[in-house]
C-alpha cells in the first residue's frame, strides 16, 4: 500500500484549509494510507478540523488508514476540544 505524509505548516484557516482538503482527496484518490502531520501547525480553526472530520471519514469509508502522526500540538488539541473531539479518534492504526 502507497503511504503519503501531509505535513501542515502555519495556519489552518480557510484558505489552508483548502489547501489541506486538496491534498487528502489527492492521496486518497490514490488509495494512499494518509498521515497527517500536525507538528507545525501554529493555529487551527472549524475549517481545519473540518477538513480533518472528512478525510477520516472519506478514509474509513474507503477502508484506507489515515491517522494524526508526530506530537499533536496543543492548539490543535484545543481546536478538537472545542467541538468535542479527541485526537486518538483519529488514529485508525498504529
Amino acid at each position: 500500500m502507497i503511504s503519503q505524509t501531509i505535513f501542515v505548516r502555519g495556519g489552518s484557516a480557510l484558505a489552508a484549509s483548502d489547501e489541506l482538503k486538496a491534498a487528502c482527496v489527492k492521496a486518497l484518490d490514490a488509495n494512499s494510507r494518509l498521515d497527517i502531520d500536525l507538528s507545525g501547525t501554529e493555529s487551527m480553526d472549524l475549517s481545519g478540523v473540518q477538513v480533518l472530520l472528512a478525510a477520516s471519514e472519506a478514509a474509513r469509508s474507503s477502508g484506507l488508514a489515515f491517522e494524526l502522526v508526530s506530537p499533536i500540538p496543543e492548539i490543535v488539541r484545543a481546536a478538537l476540544a472545542r467541538t468535542g473531539l479527541d485526537p486518538s479518534m483519529f488514529a485508525l492504526t498504529r
